[in-house]
């Protein structure tokens, strides 16, 4: 990923769990994520993306343990909540959904179109886990002592 867009995925991704999740994300060099923290089962989250100016992929890799503290945080309610453990897979989906739109519209611009596949998030192993953090296009970052990874690829049509 080029540096002018890796700094916009980090400024979205932080943006929106700012605002959406309440929650800090902080950018970490990918290397200092911990295997370790495949060890509670991680979640994969993916989606892509296709119109006139260009298709890619968004893709959001966390512990899974995460995924509830995000619906706590975005429906307002604890953690342990059972409304919070069941929608932590439908709010991580969510958060992909948002953030592959802004990243879009600070990529390719506001007047682009493109058509969104339904965002779909699984569990994932320890293997994948490592294969999604060693990426070379990957960024990660710490969400309330927990790794968050993500990739976007966007390949624009007409490109150079």
């Amino acid at each position: 990923m080029e540096t002018h867009q890796a700094q916009i995925v980090s400024e979205v991704v932080c943006d929106v769990l700012e605002k959406v999740a309440f929650m800090f994300a902080e950018p970490v060099e990918a290397d200092t994520v911990s295997p370790s923290a495949a060890a509670g089962g991680c979640v994969c989250g993916r989606m892509t993306f296709s119109g006139p100016s260009g298709q890619g992929a968004l893709q959001i890799v966390v512990p899974a343990a995460l995924c509830p503290e995000l619906a706590a945080n975005v429906l307002g309610v604890e953690a342990d909540d059972p409304t919070a453990m069941e929608q932590g897979l439908d709010t991580l989906n969510e958060m992909l959904n948002i953030i592959c739109g802004q990243l879009l519209t600070r990529v390719a611009g506001e007047q682009a179109v493109f058509d969104l596949s339904v965002p779909s998030a699984e569990a994932i192993s320890a293997p994948q886990w490592e294969k999604a953090v060693q990426n070379p296009g990957a960024l990660a970052f710490n969400v309330d002592e927990r790794p968050l990874v993500v990739a976007f690829r966007y390949d624009a049509r007409g490109a150079l």
